[in-house]
């Protein structure tokens, strides 16, 4: 990826290494890696659901580090269905290494606008598993 910064300067961006990234250049995000996640069972999808949130979300265990407000690209796979789906989110959660109540660490992610459907997949296969009180991921 070339970045033309006025007529005489260039920067070229390689590769980036999140553990020395330490910011936006001339407020430019680097791209992350999207996080491939596959729930297996319901269970685990109950687990992780976040649908306390306006755009629904998921649980992503995870001990990368992200900051409230990142972006972040999903490629989810669900239980048996044979393709995956791309979503996009924002991170709305952190639940860090070593959280009260041997919490898992990770992160939520909020889903994009675009990508109510996938809420709306996965609210279907919960069911009335929704209201349920077992302990989740995140509350």
């Amino acid at each position: 990826v070339v970045l033309s910064i006025g007529a005489e300067h260039a920067i070229t961006c390689a590769a980036f290494h999140l553990s020395t990234w330490h910011g936006p250049l001339f407020g430019i995000q680097p791209p992350t890696p999207p996080v491939r996640v596959h729930i297996k069972d319901l269970s685990a999808l109950h687990a992780a659901y976040m649908s306390f949130l306006s755009q629904g979300g998921l649980f992503v265990p995870t001990a990368a580090r992200y900051q409230l407000g990142d972006h972040v690209m999903i490629v989810l796979s669900l239980l048996d269905e044979p393709e995956t789906v791309t979503v996009t989110g924002r991170v709305v959660w952190i639940t860090p290494k070593g959280a009260q109540g041997h919490r898992e660490t990770g992160i939520g992610v909020e889903f994009s606008e675009q990508d109510a459907t996938v809420s709306h997949k996965i609210e279907n296969y919960l069911g009335g598993s929704l209201a349920s009180s077992r302990q989740t991921h995140t509350l």
